[in-house]
């Protein structure tokens, strides 16, 4: 339960006290429980969505489910997809240990640059209209809104846990390259074991016509993780925090835009 909250305390802005001295091997096996605390947001706006939907037109309703995620971790992970976006648009010029430092510092400037901001404006609209095609598409089934809500950041934390799993750090210091040099297979597997689980129960839950793509989600994230992985080795040498916030908001847009082309498709 100590890594539980450890992995709360660090993702979310939910007030959790964790007592006692935290090493890096702490902070290490926390990554194992961030498909829970994934769970826990999943939760918050699932259970959000009984009043909204009810009390609220479809698209507003869809916009402030998106609004209460987004302050579970104050825009946390945004801010991260915002940087690392930054630092992707830096050209190269030929010499590639000049272009990784370069991009990098762009990295670490306050404001958001061009790239940073299109991101975000971005992703927040995939999101919400993601969101507002569940919302219509499970119409009068709250069963099936509230599953498919609550599996979206489950998945996203697993993709975060699967990129550290395997990461090389791309800063000689900060909290990023902690977490990767401690994290291993054990919080790999452990992560993996609670995805797993949650979407073998949702995939109970979903329509029939949902459920045997639903068990492929776990490993479609992973596909994602390592592929942004690869991509931040080949720009920057490695990842750094704000990438995994990166990933967990593309991780969120593609499950979004997955479950949208499925509703537009299914018989």
């Amino acid at each position: 339960m100590r890594s539980f909250f450890l992995a709360l305390q660090f993702l979310t802005v939910i007030p959790v006290r964790v007592h006692g001295d935290v090493t890096a091997v702490h902070i290490a096996r926390s990554v194992g429980m961030y498909p829970l605390v994934g769970a826990v947001q999943g939760a918050i706006i699932a259970l959000a969505a009984f009043p909204l939907v009810y009390a609220f037109p479809d698209d507003m309703a869809a916009a402030l489910l998106l609004l209460l995620l987004t302050a579970t971790n104050a825009g946390f992970h945004l801010d991260g997809l915002s940087d690392t976006l930054d630092g992707m648009a830096v050209k190269s010029s030929g010499d590639r240990e000049a272009d990784i430092g370069r991009r990098l510092a762009v990295m670490k400037k306050g404001p958001a640059g061009p790239m940073g901001a299109a991101g975000i404006t971005m992703a927040l609209l995939l999101q919400y209209l993601g969101i507002h095609a569940i919302i219509g598409g499970f119409a009068g089934n709250i069963q099936h809104l509230v599953v498919a809500l609550l599996i979206m950041p489950i998945l996203a934390k697993w993709s975060m846990a699967a990129a550290i799993a395997g990461a090389k750090s791309a800063r000689p210091d900060g909290l990023g390259k902690l977490v990767i040099e401690h994290a291993g297979r054990r919080e790999l597997f452990t992560a993996l074991g609670i995805a797993v689980a949650f979407t073998v129960v949702g995939a109970i839950a979903a329509p029939k016509s949902l459920s045997p793509w639903m068990l492929l989600l776990p490993a479609v994230m992973y596909v994602l993780a390592a592929g942004f992985r690869r991509c931040c080795n080949a720009r920057f040498g490695g990842m750094t925090g704000d990438m995994f916030g990166a990933l967990n908001e593309l991780a969120q847009t593609g499950y979004l835009l997955l479950a949208g082309a499925w509703l537009r498709h299914a018989v």
